[in-house]
């Protein structure tokens, strides 16, 4: 991917933690590879609250959304100090075969990864959607070669209940429970995970339930899915 990238022409970009690294209605002129760091992308609704849509880690496209748009329809903001690769949409040409075709394959996986936490937050209670959330994000440290065990949360609470569909003191209570029951460990954003075989079981009760079927395959580690908001099976077939 990096080597694809790296025979456009691309501007490097530092953005500090906190920092908009565009706003929705803003002229789209340029995708975003991010190279460091986690992003939020969140859109406000019509009543004024800000609703997460999903986070975004190195490796992965910012801006695929407003590829068809003349300006970008959400807001993506830095979760900590970051570095991104600036590709600009005049790069989208016949002659950029390869690349096009790698940006094609990322956006179909983006469907199929929003397919994915449509069947999560539709199926799973409130405790198993932390539990696959937090699986998620360690597969995806795993992935970027840091521990699958012990990571930092970038994201506040009120930000994973807003993706995840509920209550910041909701996320706050599943979280005390699965430390209670000895799954986790949390301090502060920090969190090890200590049983991460029990909390695969607890999603796949539910598919031994005939209520919802999780992915098969595992990733690295043997977790459900690779990263936030993508399962192990998309990635497989997006490679």
């Amino acid at each position: 991917m990096e080597g694809l990238v790296g025979r456009t022409s691309f501007v490097r970009r530092k953005v500090k933690c906190r920092e908009h690294l565009f706003h929705a209605g803003q002229p789209r002129r340029s995708l975003f590879l991010v190279h460091a760091g986690t992003f939020k992308i969140s859109m406000v609704t019509a009543d004024g609250r800000e609703k997460v849509a999903g986070f975004r880690y190195a490796g992965e496209l910012l801006g695929l959304d407003a590829l068809d748009i003349p300006s970008y329809a959400c807001d993506v903001v830095a979760l900590e100090d970051a570095e991104v690769w600036e590709l600009p949409c005049s790069e989208l040409t016949e002659e950029r075969f390869e690349f096009v075709r790698w940006i094609t394959s990322t956006l179909a996986s983006e469907v199929r990864r929003d397919w994915n936490w449509m069947l999560t937050l539709g199926t799973l209670n409130a405790e198993q959607r932390v539990t696959a959330f937090l699986l998620d994000l360690a597969a995806r440290m795993a992935s970027m070669g840091f521990s699958e065990r012990r990571f930092l949360l970038r994201m506040t609470r009120a930000d994973i209940g807003s993706f995840l569909a509920i209550k910041l003191e909701t996320v706050t209570r599943a979280l005390s429970r699965l430390q209670t029951r000895g799954m986790i460990s949390v301090r502060g954003r920090s969190i090890d995970l200590l049983d991460a075989a029990r909390m695969r079981a607890s999603l796949e009760s539910e598919d031994r339930a005939g209520q919802v079927r999780m992915p098969r395959r595992r990733a690295a580690g043997g977790l459900p899915f690779t990263s936030t908001g993508r399962s192990v099976t998309a990635l497989q077939a997006a490679a």
